[in-house]
């Protein structure tokens, strides 16, 4: 659990203004702006991730392996980035945009890339956000 009190049980930062409630809130609510700036990002870090794997930069910063440098740096599998680019490609193809694409679960986008067309894209992503 957070707790932000002092060795002597003082509180501090921000409870010493604000109530329990309003500091959960409050921390929730910045979280939830982090989660955002994360979904907004996550196409972008998948596309760079694989121009970083296909011109071999993982040996530069210390890894023998792309699959080494995915697992330590990215904190899931090459399968897993392989599967992210493959989605990300469809969609620009497709002309999805950056945010019906952060809207989607990434396990949703995956199901529904294998069948996308430009025709029907946006009625795809329309029942997958259902």
């Amino acid at each position: 659990m957070y707790d932000r009190r002092g060795e002597h049980g003082e509180k501090g930062g921000y409870e010493t203004a604000m109530s329990e409630k309003q500091t959960a809130v409050k921390l929730q609510n910045e979280i939830l702006g982090y989660k955002k700036t994360i979904k907004e990002n996550y196409y972008r870090m998948v596309e760079v991730a694989g121009r970083f794997i296909d011109g071999r930069y993982y040996r530069h910063v210390g890894y023998d392996t792309a699959e080494a440098w995915v697992e330590n740096v990215l904190g899931f599998g090459m399968r897993r980035l392989q599967q992210l680019i493959k989605i990300n490609a469809k969609f620009n193809e497709c002309g999805v945009s950056e945010n019906d694409k952060t809207e989607l679960d990434w396990t949703k986008a995956r199901e529904i890339q294998r069948i996308m067309t430009q025709k029907n894209a946006g009625e795809l992503i329309a029942k997958a956000k259902s």
